[in-house]
């Protein structure tokens, strides 16, 4: 069988690929590592349409993308995930209003960003969720999604939905249940300075997330 990928997106580190509706990532950076992705040494030669051998191609797995389960989470850190919505001010300040109003399901393809903050925000709060172990099915609808959202934020909510996070969240993840406190911040920092809005939008749904699952913990 072969699989006839498609480029849908080229950037300056990363060429996103469609196969049947899904997203596949070529990445010059360990850091963007994420759900089926595959790193390369260069980009200069991807075509518009990559014919690959999806039966026998073989690639070494060197990312998991399975979100682990929360071992225990120091409780030193409940006022840091209480202040969530400290992170929506600005031109995030329309989810924080959107959440109150509307819910969850109005936040899809909500926002400013190539992936709309609402999605970030809802994919940061699902993959809190999966986390701690707690069943998120009914925080969103994901009947029609393809066509209320990014082709990209699509797929990076059924990613969530499945149980599967990004190099940089996963390190957030394992920082949290080591209880390291410099890895946290230092982890904090990277999700921070991914897109304009995106890692801020992700940090504020994760931790929106774990402060509801605390209090009836």
């Amino acid at each position: 069988m072969r699989g006839d990928f498609h480029l849908k997106e080229r950037y300056k580190k990363t060429c996103n690929l469609i196969l049947d509706g899904w997203r596949f990532s070529l990445v010059l950076d360990y850091n963007d590592m994420g759900p089926r992705s595959l790193l390369v040494d260069s980009l200069d030669d991807v075509a518009d349409n990559l014919l690959i051998d999806s039966e026998n191609l073989k690639v070494p797995v060197i990312y998991d993308p399975n979100i682990p389960q929360a071992s225990s989470i120091p409780r030193r850190w409940d006022a840091l995930f209480r202040e969530w919505y400290m992170l929506l001010d600005d031109e995030l300040e329309v989810l924080l209003f959107t959440l109150d109003n509307d819910g969850y399901d109005a936040l899809v393809g909500l926002g400013p960003g190539s992936t709309p903050a609402g999605d970030d925000f809802l994919t940061g709060m699902h993959i809190a969720l999966r986390w701690m172990g707690h069943n998120f099915e009914n925080v969103i609808s994901f009947r029609n999604l393809e066509s209320r959202t990014t082709w990209f934020s699509s797929c990076m909510l059924y990613d969530a939905a499945c149980g599967l996070t990004w190099y940089r969240s996963r390190k957030l993840l394992e920082a949290l249940s080591r209880g390291a406190d410099g890895e946290v911040e230092d982890a904090l920092n990277e999700l921070m300075s991914t897109g304009h809005t995106s890692g801020r939008a992700w940090i504020s749904g994760f931790f929106h997330a774990v402060s509801i699952c605390n209090s009836f913990s």
